[in-house]
């Protein structure tokens, strides 16, 4: 899907207006991987039955050590989060992915972004809404 694009799925759904200030919002945060160009020959070569790699899957710990954010950028997230009034509600073992709870006026001061909600058969969903985008 490209960037300001909204699905036709979603843009058919009865438009609630914008979520409450004060309204909490799960989110997943993602951080990226490291080493990205590595990352995609392994995958190559793991699917590739003329690789030495090929089907040389790598363990978590190893996966971990050459790809996944440091644990000094996962904290550094921690920190960034709860500094603008997030709640972190898990972490997770590769430091790629952070879930946080927050409010709607967190999620709007912290990343600059609107949060609208639509509804269809009684589930709401939150859909983001740049300033001046869309």
């Amino acid at each position: 899907m490209t960037r300001g694009h909204v699905s036709p799925i979603i843009s058919k759904l009865a438009l609630l207006g914008n979520v409450p200030a004060l309204e909490k919002i799960p989110l997943a945060i993602g951080l990226p991987l490291r080493n990205q160009d590595k990352f995609q020959n392994l995958i190559k070569e793991i699917y590739d039955p003329k690789s030495t790699n090929y089907g040389q899957y790598l363990s978590r710990s190893k996966f971990s050590d050459l790809f996944a954010p440091t644990q000094s950028d996962y904290k550094k997230l921690i920190d960034f989060v709860e500094s603008n009034g997030f709640i972190v509600t898990k972490t997770h073992p590769t430091n790629n992915l952070l879930d946080v709870v927050g409010t709607a006026e967190n999620i709007k001061n912290t990343f600059h972004v609107n949060l609208i909600q639509q509804s269809r058969w009684q589930h709401k969903v939150y859909r983001i809404r740049v300033p001046g985008r869309f």
